[in-house]
Protein backbone atom coordinates (compact mmCIF):
# COMPACT_ATOMS: atom_id res chain seq x y z
CA UNK A 1 0.00 0.00 0.00
CA UNK A 2 1.40 3.34 -0.87
CA UNK A 3 -1.08 5.62 0.44
CA UNK A 4 -2.64 6.32 -3.34
CA UNK A 5 -3.24 3.07 -4.69
CA UNK A 6 -3.95 -0.48 -3.57
CA UNK A 7 -2.43 -3.15 -6.10
CA UNK A 8 -3.61 -6.69 -5.59
CA UNK A 9 -1.25 -9.23 -7.44
CA UNK A 10 -0.25 -7.23 -10.18
CA UNK A 11 -3.99 -6.30 -11.08
CA UNK A 12 -4.40 -2.63 -10.62
CA UNK A 13 -7.72 -2.22 -8.78
CA UNK A 14 -6.88 0.94 -7.44
CA UNK A 15 -9.56 1.62 -4.22
CA UNK A 16 -12.09 -0.71 -5.68
CA UNK A 17 -9.35 -4.12 -3.85
CA UNK A 18 -10.77 -3.07 -0.64
CA UNK A 19 -14.42 -3.40 -1.73
CA UNK A 20 -13.21 -6.97 -3.19
CA UNK A 21 -11.37 -7.99 -0.47
CA UNK A 22 -14.25 -7.04 1.84
CA UNK A 23 -16.49 -8.80 -0.28
CA UNK A 24 -14.00 -12.16 -0.40
CA UNK A 25 -13.70 -12.03 3.49
CA UNK A 26 -17.54 -11.78 3.61
CA UNK A 27 -18.15 -14.63 1.70
CA UNK A 28 -15.32 -16.61 3.62
CA UNK A 29 -16.91 -16.03 6.92
CA UNK A 30 -20.31 -17.56 5.39
CA UNK A 31 -18.87 -20.59 4.14
CA UNK A 32 -16.75 -21.40 7.31
CA UNK A 33 -20.45 -21.11 9.10
CA UNK A 34 -22.30 -22.91 6.45
CA UNK A 35 -21.53 -26.96 7.37
CA UNK A 36 -22.27 -26.20 10.97
CA UNK A 37 -25.48 -24.60 10.16
CA UNK A 38 -26.73 -27.79 7.74
CA UNK A 39 -25.48 -30.03 9.96
CA UNK A 40 -28.68 -28.93 12.58
CA UNK A 41 -30.37 -27.52 10.02
CA UNK A 42 -32.55 -29.67 6.82
CA UNK A 43 -33.43 -27.80 3.59
CA UNK A 44 -35.23 -30.55 2.20
CA UNK A 45 -38.31 -29.57 3.27
CA UNK A 46 -38.09 -25.66 2.32
CA UNK A 47 -40.65 -23.90 0.74
CA UNK A 48 -40.78 -20.48 -0.92
CA UNK A 49 -44.79 -19.21 -0.31
CA UNK A 50 -45.79 -16.20 1.92
CA UNK A 51 -47.49 -17.48 5.01
CA UNK A 52 -49.79 -14.94 6.42
CA UNK A 53 -49.54 -15.67 9.93
CA UNK A 54 -45.99 -15.14 9.35
CA UNK A 55 -46.11 -12.14 7.76
CA UNK A 56 -48.54 -10.75 10.26
CA UNK A 57 -46.57 -12.01 13.43
CA UNK A 58 -44.04 -9.69 12.40
CA UNK A 59 -46.55 -6.30 12.77
CA UNK A 60 -44.86 -6.18 16.67
CA UNK A 61 -41.34 -6.20 14.93
CA UNK A 62 -42.01 -2.78 13.09
CA UNK A 63 -41.22 -0.30 15.74
CA UNK A 64 -38.31 -1.81 16.12
CA UNK A 65 -37.01 -2.36 12.65
CA UNK A 66 -38.06 1.95 12.42
CA UNK A 67 -35.77 2.28 15.21
CA UNK A 68 -32.77 0.13 14.23
CA UNK A 69 -33.25 2.88 10.84
CA UNK A 70 -33.37 5.63 12.77
CA UNK A 71 -30.59 4.74 14.66
CA UNK A 72 -28.40 4.64 12.05
CA UNK A 73 -30.15 7.36 10.97
CA UNK A 74 -27.18 9.57 12.70
CA UNK A 75 -24.49 8.92 10.52
CA UNK A 76 -27.06 9.63 7.09
CA UNK A 77 -28.17 13.02 8.75
CA UNK A 78 -24.19 14.05 9.57
CA UNK A 79 -22.89 13.13 6.17
CA UNK A 80 -25.92 15.33 4.71
CA UNK A 81 -24.87 18.10 6.29
CA UNK A 82 -21.15 17.37 6.01
CA UNK A 83 -21.75 17.85 2.54
CA UNK A 84 -21.68 21.25 2.81
CA UNK A 85 -18.61 21.84 4.70
CA UNK A 86 -15.38 22.36 3.00
CA UNK A 87 -14.08 19.48 1.67
CA UNK A 88 -12.27 16.57 3.38
CA UNK A 89 -14.34 17.04 6.39
CA UNK A 90 -16.86 13.72 5.39
CA UNK A 91 -13.77 11.68 5.35
CA UNK A 92 -12.39 13.33 8.88
CA UNK A 93 -15.82 12.12 10.38
CA UNK A 94 -15.40 8.79 9.14
CA UNK A 95 -12.01 8.34 9.97
CA UNK A 96 -13.17 9.62 13.53
CA UNK A 97 -16.55 7.48 13.87
CA UNK A 98 -14.62 4.10 12.79
CA UNK A 99 -12.05 4.78 15.65
CA UNK A 100 -14.13 5.47 18.28
CA UNK A 101 -16.82 2.46 17.23
CA UNK A 102 -14.05 0.01 18.56
CA UNK A 103 -15.01 -0.17 21.79
CA UNK A 104 -18.31 0.45 21.34
CA UNK A 105 -18.49 -2.97 19.18
CA UNK A 106 -17.04 -4.26 22.57
CA UNK A 107 -19.72 -3.21 24.83
CA UNK A 108 -21.91 -4.41 22.23
CA UNK A 109 -20.95 -7.77 22.62
CA UNK A 110 -22.36 -7.58 26.48
CA UNK A 111 -26.35 -6.76 25.10
CA UNK A 112 -25.70 -9.48 22.74
CA UNK A 113 -25.10 -12.09 24.98
CA UNK A 114 -27.60 -10.41 27.58
CA UNK A 115 -30.23 -10.47 25.81
CA UNK A 116 -31.60 -14.06 25.69
CA UNK A 117 -31.87 -14.39 29.52
CA UNK A 118 -33.50 -10.85 29.87
CA UNK A 119 -36.69 -11.81 27.62
CA UNK A 120 -36.70 -15.00 29.58
CA UNK A 121 -37.01 -12.76 32.63
CA UNK A 122 -39.40 -10.44 30.98
CA UNK A 123 -41.50 -13.33 29.85
CA UNK A 124 -41.90 -15.01 32.94
CA UNK A 125 -42.76 -11.11 34.76
CA UNK A 126 -39.68 -11.87 36.69
CA UNK A 127 -39.42 -7.80 37.84
CA UNK A 128 -36.81 -8.49 40.09
CA UNK A 129 -34.34 -10.86 38.52
CA UNK A 130 -34.65 -8.13 35.14
CA UNK A 131 -33.73 -5.48 37.06
CA UNK A 132 -30.61 -7.00 38.81
CA UNK A 133 -29.46 -8.34 35.14
CA UNK A 134 -30.07 -5.15 34.07
CA UNK A 135 -27.72 -3.29 36.49
CA UNK A 136 -25.12 -6.17 36.05
CA UNK A 137 -25.48 -5.11 32.36
CA UNK A 138 -25.05 -1.33 32.49
CA UNK A 139 -22.20 -1.13 34.92
CA UNK A 140 -20.36 -3.63 32.91
CA UNK A 141 -20.40 -1.57 30.06
CA UNK A 142 -20.05 2.02 31.90
CA UNK A 143 -16.97 0.02 32.87
CA UNK A 144 -16.02 -0.85 29.52
CA UNK A 145 -16.54 2.24 27.68
CA UNK A 146 -16.18 4.91 30.15
CA UNK A 147 -12.37 4.49 30.27
CA UNK A 148 -12.00 3.99 26.27
CA UNK A 149 -13.78 7.18 26.22
CA UNK A 150 -11.33 8.97 28.08
CA UNK A 151 -8.42 7.87 26.37
CA UNK A 152 -9.71 8.19 23.11
CA UNK A 153 -10.58 12.01 24.48
CA UNK A 154 -7.11 12.29 25.74
CA UNK A 155 -4.88 10.19 23.30
CA UNK A 156 -7.02 11.34 19.91
CA UNK A 157 -4.05 12.91 18.02
CA UNK A 158 -1.70 9.82 18.91
CA UNK A 159 -4.60 6.99 18.25
CA UNK A 160 -5.05 8.31 14.80
CA UNK A 161 -1.21 9.35 13.87
CA UNK A 162 -0.35 5.91 14.31
CA UNK A 163 -3.28 4.11 12.50
CA UNK A 164 -3.38 6.50 9.07
CA UNK A 165 -0.69 9.23 9.15
CA UNK A 166 1.24 7.73 6.31
CA UNK A 167 0.97 8.57 2.74
CA UNK A 168 -1.68 11.19 1.79
CA UNK A 169 -2.77 11.64 5.03
CA UNK A 170 -0.91 14.16 6.94
CA UNK A 171 -0.05 15.36 10.18
CA UNK A 172 -2.66 17.93 9.69
CA UNK A 173 -5.35 15.35 8.61
CA UNK A 174 -4.54 13.72 11.67
CA UNK A 175 -4.88 17.15 14.03
CA UNK A 176 -8.35 17.64 12.27
CA UNK A 177 -9.61 13.85 12.49
CA UNK A 178 -8.27 13.86 16.31
CA UNK A 179 -10.64 16.80 17.11
CA UNK A 180 -13.34 14.96 15.77
CA UNK A 181 -12.34 11.69 17.11
CA UNK A 182 -11.98 13.66 20.88
CA UNK A 183 -16.11 15.01 20.34
CA UNK A 184 -17.32 11.70 19.06
CA UNK A 185 -15.93 10.02 22.05
CA UNK A 186 -18.43 10.56 25.26
CA UNK A 187 -21.09 9.35 22.53
CA UNK A 188 -19.51 5.74 23.23
CA UNK A 189 -21.02 6.16 26.97
CA UNK A 190 -24.76 7.09 25.19
CA UNK A 191 -24.35 4.03 22.48
CA UNK A 192 -23.20 1.79 25.78
CA UNK A 193 -26.84 2.87 27.40
CA UNK A 194 -28.94 2.30 24.42
CA UNK A 195 -27.29 -0.71 23.68
CA UNK A 196 -28.57 -2.24 26.87
CA UNK A 197 -30.96 -0.12 28.07
CA UNK A 198 -33.61 -0.88 24.98
CA UNK A 199 -33.36 -4.80 25.72
CA UNK A 200 -36.06 -5.28 27.96
CA UNK A 201 -38.35 -2.80 25.87
CA UNK A 202 -37.44 -5.38 23.00
CA UNK A 203 -38.44 -7.96 25.13
CA UNK A 204 -42.06 -6.63 25.88
CA UNK A 205 -44.15 -6.04 23.17
CA UNK A 206 -46.38 -3.95 24.74
CA UNK A 207 -43.09 -1.59 25.24
CA UNK A 208 -41.27 -2.03 22.22
CA UNK A 209 -42.62 1.70 20.46
CA UNK A 210 -40.26 3.56 23.59
CA UNK A 211 -36.84 3.04 22.00
CA UNK A 212 -38.56 4.31 19.21
CA UNK A 213 -39.50 7.52 20.59
CA UNK A 214 -36.31 8.19 22.13
CA UNK A 215 -34.45 7.87 19.18
CA UNK A 216 -36.27 10.19 17.46
CA UNK A 217 -35.82 12.48 20.27
CA UNK A 218 -32.20 11.84 19.80
CA UNK A 219 -32.18 12.43 16.30
CA UNK A 220 -34.07 15.54 17.24
CA UNK A 221 -31.16 16.99 19.33
CA UNK A 222 -28.50 15.81 16.72
CA UNK A 223 -30.16 18.16 14.21
CA UNK A 224 -30.90 20.70 16.41
CA UNK A 225 -27.02 21.02 17.61
CA UNK A 226 -25.50 20.50 14.35
CA UNK A 227 -27.79 23.51 12.56
CA UNK A 228 -26.99 25.29 15.79
CA UNK A 229 -22.99 25.27 15.96
CA UNK A 230 -22.11 24.29 12.28
CA UNK A 231 -21.32 27.52 11.09
CA UNK A 232 -18.86 28.44 14.06
CA UNK A 233 -17.36 24.74 14.75
CA UNK A 234 -17.39 22.81 11.16
CA UNK A 235 -17.06 19.55 11.28
CA UNK A 236 -16.42 19.49 14.63
CA UNK A 237 -20.46 20.52 14.95
CA UNK A 238 -21.35 17.39 13.77
CA UNK A 239 -19.13 15.10 16.09
CA UNK A 240 -20.30 16.81 19.43
CA UNK A 241 -24.13 16.67 17.36
CA UNK A 242 -23.55 12.86 17.44
CA UNK A 243 -22.56 12.39 21.07
CA UNK A 244 -25.49 14.39 22.59
CA UNK A 245 -27.95 12.78 20.76
CA UNK A 246 -27.02 9.19 21.62
CA UNK A 247 -26.57 10.30 25.14
CA UNK A 248 -30.38 11.98 25.45
CA UNK A 249 -31.33 9.03 23.85
CA UNK A 250 -29.57 6.44 26.31
CA UNK A 251 -30.77 8.81 29.28
CA UNK A 252 -34.49 8.68 27.93
CA UNK A 253 -34.61 4.89 27.55
CA UNK A 254 -33.07 4.76 31.43
CA UNK A 255 -35.92 7.22 32.47
CA UNK A 256 -38.14 4.98 31.04
CA UNK A 257 -37.23 1.76 32.53
CA UNK A 258 -37.69 3.43 36.21
CA UNK A 259 -41.02 4.06 35.25
CA UNK A 260 -42.61 1.07 32.62
CA UNK A 261 -40.21 -1.67 34.40
CA UNK A 262 -38.37 -1.65 37.54
CA UNK A 263 -36.38 1.12 39.29
CA UNK A 264 -32.52 0.74 38.71
CA UNK A 265 -30.51 1.15 41.98
CA UNK A 266 -27.32 3.04 41.24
Amino acid sequence: VDGQRLEVQGLGLGVRAAAVGLAVGSLAMVAVQTPALLGRVSLRGLRWRVDRAFVRSLAPALPIVVFSLLRHGQVYIERFLGSFLTPGSISQLNYAQKVAQIPMALAASVAVVSFPALVRSAQRGETRRLRDALEHDLRLTLALTVPAAVYLITAAGTVVGTLFERGAFTAADTASTAALLALYSPGLVGHALVNVALLPFFSMPEHNRIPLRAMLAGLAVTVAVALSLRGALDARALALANACGIVVAGGLLLVAIDRHIARLRW
